[in-house]
């Protein structure tokens, strides 16, 4: 559907004012919070994370789990998530399909606890709980197994599972501190077995050791040398793949040059303009303004294009987050109007730009944003 500007510009304007009429997310917001990877208890806590993902905002509200080693649950209602865990979720791409999935662990006793999965589901814009995997650690090996390590007296036992259909299917375990009889000088052998040893709902499984299990020897060296090549990596959130925001984001772009972010947000009274390094707490620009300071602009120009801004002034400095897009190709057919990858308009393009006294043929600075890391609410509200 397309609107006309003053009609674009009236939502916005909306969005926003029905925003700040009652009291914002931010205030709740899991990214404002002190909370680490044991979130002490906190009557029940409850607060919002928010993250882009293809050019889409996504947000879960966050439960505290107050239960000792109760399992994580997650519930979809008509307008949001609700996750109930014991710690914060992780926001990683376990299944590699381009989306990111939501990891919560629950210790239970000192070492060991449970791994739940959620993964994401972009069809229907939902999570799909997997079966729990136990352990202390979670990795990926470059073949493409996930590998829960568990602590077992003295030694560890790793389990090899595939993902098929959005769930683990067990493979294999391999246990390096196995008894049996051992080379000499060495205390344990390594057992690689098809059927899980762990006690509970694994128990019966089997699965299949590959035909060439060489590469698995790896995995028996209980002191590999540390200038040895690994073949996994721990499962954690990275800041260079993750681009979390505040739930009342207008505007996000991480800049071409992948080393800086820009974040627009909704502020009890007004907007938020911030600029700072990826991976990073630090802001190295900030600018809170009341809402009438803030300009915003949508533009159809003269039916062959349209873009949009939001403008921050700071003395003789204008800070100038936008989009832009043609509506028609070189044909004169209709092109989508947003970067979806699916049916992308290969004219969109995001980006920030920073003038003196209003002269944009000379910016200060002007760069393009990563479409894959960036959002913004203008063009949301038009596609809606």
């Amino acid at each position: 559907m397309i609107f006309p500007p003053q009609h674009l510009l009236r939502m916005l304007i909306a969005l926003i004012l029905s925003a700040l009429a009652v009291p914002t997310y931010a205030q709740n917001d899991c990214t404002e919070t002190e909370l680490k990877r044991s979130p002490p208890s906190l009557n029940n806590h409850k607060c919002t994370i928010s993250w882009i993902d293809h050019n889409q905002l996504k947000t879960v509200t966050w439960r505290e789990n107050r239960g000792d080693g109760e399992s994580a649950k997650l519930r979809h209602t008509l307008n949001k998530t609700v996750l109930t865990s014991s710690h914060l979720p992780q926001l990683i791409d376990v299944d590699q399909d381009g989306w990111h999935d939501m990891l919560t662990f629950t210790p239970v006793g000192q070492v060991n606890g449970v791994f739940d999965i959620f993964f994401y589901e972009p069809s229907h814009g939902t999570f799909t709980h997997a079966q729990p995997l136990s352990g202390h650690t979670l990795e990926r090996d470059i073949d493409d197994y996930v590998i829960a390590i568990s602590r077992n007296g003295p030694g560890q036992i790793l389990r090899f599972f595939t993902i098929e259909n959005q769930d683990f299917t067990f493979q294999f375990e391999i246990n390096p501190y196995a008894p049996g009889s051992p080379a000499p000088g060495r205390e344990f052998t390594c057992d690689i077995s098809a059927v899980s040893s762990e006690v509970g709902s694994e128990n019966e499984r089997k699965g299949a050791t590959p035909e060439d299990v060489e590469w698995l020897s790896d995995y028996c060296i209980q002191e590999p040398p540390i200038d040895r090549e690994p073949r996994n990596i721990e499962l954690l959130e990275r800041a260079v793949e993750t681009d979390r925001v505040p739930t009342d984001t207008l505007f996000y772009c991480r800049l071409d040059n992948n080393t800086h972010i820009v974040t627009i947000s909704r502020v009890p009274g007004g907007m938020r303009y911030e600029y700072g390094r990826i991976g990073t707490d630090s802001v190295e620009l900030a600018l809170e303004q009341p809402l009438e300071q803030v300009q915003m602009v949508t533009e159809d120009d003269n039916g062959q294009s349209r873009f949009g801004e939001i403008r921050f002034t700071s003395g003789p400095y204008s800070y100038i987050a936008s989009y832009r897009y043609d509506l028609f190709d070189t044909n004169g057919k209709l092109l989508p109007s947003g970067p979806d990858r699916a049916r992308a308009n290969p004219t969109f393009r995001r980006s920030l730009m920073v003038t003196k006294d209003g002269d944009r043929a000379n910016p200060v600075f002007a760069r393009d944003c990563l479409i894959a890391h960036s959002y913004d609410a203008i063009l949301a509200s038009e596609r809606e």
